[in-house]
């Protein structure tokens, strides 16, 4: 104790001499006003004001120096001149801040960026205002950028609202495009047309385009995509339409929370010309679109990863204007209806690129076509992986798979009371492989589960824990397949037959049926393995273990 008060007055004795040696302050302030000691706004970020600035022959106001400039009131649009057009190289940041672009029919672009420039970035923005402003009723486009995907131009769209353009509200060529809180309404183009190597629509707020003639987003020659928090809805075209480069390439497209809804044409449309693609579509949703709900293409000679998860498609289909069936979720060749052919059409197994795709936790219900369809008849698939997939009340087959190579896997899905079958499978090559494992097909107007074949080229399949009931045509109607097994599944009340075997090398064992009109068991004997037959007379005698049950 009498240490620790011994160090804590020689500390308070060394601080105090060195207060006692510190020179004191002078307690007089200098002469004159007092004034701030912080630079002024305009000193540090120096701003210009478009209002201010002279026109031209075509143009109310035209930039022609790099810098930042702002509106301190609304501009009026006027016959056969653009609102603000931008002539200069450099960097151009315009600040809306939160006033008005008023144009007429007679009008052009509300802005404009020249072509044929050096320009290194543009930036349209209502600073901490936004959307309070409106661009609308200009005889051109909303915001119209003439760029070159091919130099480093940066473009971004903040804060606007546009409405009533007698063009697209956005037109944009750059490399790179940024886009956030953006709404677009009303316009008689497109909602939002770019053609950009790299487009980010998830700054900064919801984007969203509804009630334009064409298509609500538009994007072209994309190589990176990240698309989110989107909204599209009552387009004259499709919700949203996107296809990569013709040149070859690795292109990457991510799509998250985007809705589209009630469009005339498809509900979200994307086209892999060339090259290797990933797809990835997550949380998204097509509602009442014309035309198919998610429709994705994939040209012969690319190679695409395709995975849809925790996404939805319903009430598809029925567009006047629209040619597709509506289907809720395709991925077909781009040899399909879009390039004049038929989508899974005979033949297969060209020497086209290569292919997966996986669906997961979603749902396809109400469409007038299928729910859910896969059609690969020239690129060789990898894999397809349906997994977690609702199916129901469409006016198609619940999932139609049409493939030529590798391997189907359908896992934990549903498919009830659809038009059609509740799964067809139709085998093109004898290397395709098709497994199915716990999934039901409930109440379906033709087969629970159907499996054929183009020209009797069959493959083998692998079943368990499968559940047919109440089907109008049969159970389980294998018409050609060739080898596997089916093991611990379960047909109980359908129309036709409870399991049809037409193929070959099967093993079939540890079943349940009952209740099929068209029989339980109608299986090619010989020339596949069937498990003796037991009912209930018997089965306290039967000493099998393969033996299937016939209930009654």
């Amino acid at each position: 104790m009498h240490a620790l008060v011994t160090r804590s007055a020689m500390i308070l004795a060394s601080l105090c001499l060195a207060s006692s040696q510190s020179p004191a302050g002078d307690l007089n302030p200098p002469p004159g006003a007092i004034g701030g000691t912080m630079k002024p706004l305009d000193a540090i970020e120096p701003r210009t004001c478009v209002n201010d600035l002279p026109g031209s022959p075509g143009a109310v106001h035209v930039i022609d120096a790099p810098g930042n400039y702002y509106l301190v009131a609304d501009i009026a649009g006027e016959q056969g001149k653009h609102g603000v057009h931008i002539i200069t190289d450099g960097a151009v940041r315009l600040d809306l801040n939160g006033f008005s672009l008023l144009g007429s029919p007679a009008s052009l672009d509300a802005i404009r960026v020249q072509g044929g420039l050096s320009f290194e970035c543009v930036e349209v923005a209502h600073e901490g205002l936004k959307m309070q402003g409106v661009i609308g009723g200009w005889g051109g486009d909303g915001v119209h950028v003439e760029g070159d995907p091919d130099r480093p131009v940066i473009v971004s769209l903040q804060g606007l609202n546009i409405t009533d353009c007698l063009g697209d509200g956005v037109e944009v060529t750059s490399k790179k495009l940024f886009v956030g809180g953006l709404s677009i309404s009303d316009c008689a183009g497109d909602g939002m047309r770019a053609t950009a190597d790299e487009i980010h629509c998830d700054e900064h707020g919801r984007v969203k385009v509804q009630f334009c003639a064409g298509d609500g987003i538009t994007l072209l020659d994309v190589r990176q995509c990240t698309m989110a928090n989107v909204s599209v809805s009552d387009n004259g075209g499709a919700g949203v339409s996107m296809s990569t480069p013709l040149a070859a390439g690795d292109f990457r497209w991510r799509l998250r929370t985007v809705d589209s809804v009630a469009n005339e044409l498809q509900g979200i449309v994307v086209l892999c010309s060339v090259g290797s693609s990933a797809i990835d579509i997550d949380e998204c949703c097509a509602t009442g679109n014309g035309g198919n709900g998610i429709d994705l293409r994939v040209d012969p000679s690319a190679s695409c990863w395709v995975r849809v998860s925790q996404s939805s498609a319903s009430d598809n289909g029925g567009g006047a204007s629209s040619p597709d069936p509506g289907h809720g979720v395709v991925v077909a060749e781009l040899a399909g209806p879009m390039r004049g052919g038929g989508a899974g059409g005979a033949g297969g197994g060209g020497d086209g690129g290569r292919v997966s795709v996986e669906f997961d936790s979603t749902a396809a219900s109400g469409n007038l076509g299928d729910g859910l369809r896969v059609i690969q008849s020239f690129n060789q698939m990898n894999q397809a992986i349906i997994r977690n997939i609702r199916s129901a009340t469409n006016g198609g087959n619940g999932v139609t798979a049409d493939l030529v190579s590798g391997e189907l896997t359908i896992d934990g899905s549903s498919s009830a009371a659809n038009t059609g079958h509740g799964y067809a499978v139709q085998y093109r090559e004898t290397d395709f492989n098709f497994v199915c494992r716990n999934s039901s097909a409930t109440g379906n107007g033709a087969d629970g589960f159907n499996a054929d074949s183009v020209a009797g080229l069959c493959g083998p399949i692998h079943a368990t824990g499968c559940v047919a009931t109440g089907n109008t045509g049969a159970g389980f109607n294998l018409l050609c397949t060739s080898g596997g097994a089916i093991r611990r599944c379960e047909a109980r009340g359908n129309a036709g037959s409870g399991f049809g075997v037409a193929g070959t090398g099967h093993t079939i064992v540890g079943n349940v049926a009952g209740g099929n009109a068209g029989g339980d068991y109608s299986v090619a004997v010989p020339g596949n393995l069937l498990g003796p037959i037991v009912t209930e007379t018997n089965i306290s005698t039967n000493q099998s273990p393969h033996a299937n049950y016939q209930s009654p």
